[in-house]
């Protein structure tokens, strides 16, 4: 989200106790992940892209910000064998209008491979992508942007 009122809405609130490895997909200028690091300094951070122009723009702007703690990694989200962030499950999974890129099966399939029992998707402002996500994942939009602002939820199973 480019405003701060908007990151204290849909992203702050998830980001308490718990929240320690965190997948931000298709970061674009990192400026999620850099607000994200701010509020979360011992957080591991994955901010991954498929342009490797975009992540040295991305990295260059938060190191002029002073940000520390956040993994760029190039990474073409079609291309599940090539995935750079480890396999460990994520606490939160997030992405700003990324998900609407991939088809279902992609979605779910992300979903599921990168996430465990309690991992935290928040897809936040394309509330349509989130709900293909299906029953396995506990969510709803977030009232305060209507319809067209975010959606969170935590894989049930």
């Amino acid at each position: 989200p480019a405003s701060a009122a908007m990151f204290d809405a849909l992203v702050q609130p998830l980001l308490g106790p718990g929240v320690g490895r965190i997948l931000e997909i298709g970061c674009g200028t990192g400026a999620l992940a850099g607000r994200m690091a701010q509020a979360l300094p011992g957080a591991r951070i994955f901010a991954l892209y498929k342009s490797p122009t975009m992540l040295a723009v991305a990295q260059s702007l938060r190191a002029e910000e002073g940000v520390a703690g956040i993994e760029f990694l190039e990474w073409d989200v079609i291309d599940e064998s090539s995935f750079p962030a480890g396999e460990e499950p994520f606490d939160l999974i997030i992405s700003s209008v990324m998900l609407p890129y991939l088809s279902d099966e992609q979605t779910i399939d992300l979903v599921g491979r990168l996430s465990a029992p309690g991992t935290i998707v928040n897809d936040v402002g394309w509330p349509s992508a989130f709900s293909r996500l299906g029953p396995g994942i506990a969510g709803a939009p977030i009232p305060e942007f209507g319809s067209n602002g975010g959606n969170c939820g935590r894989r049930r199973r």
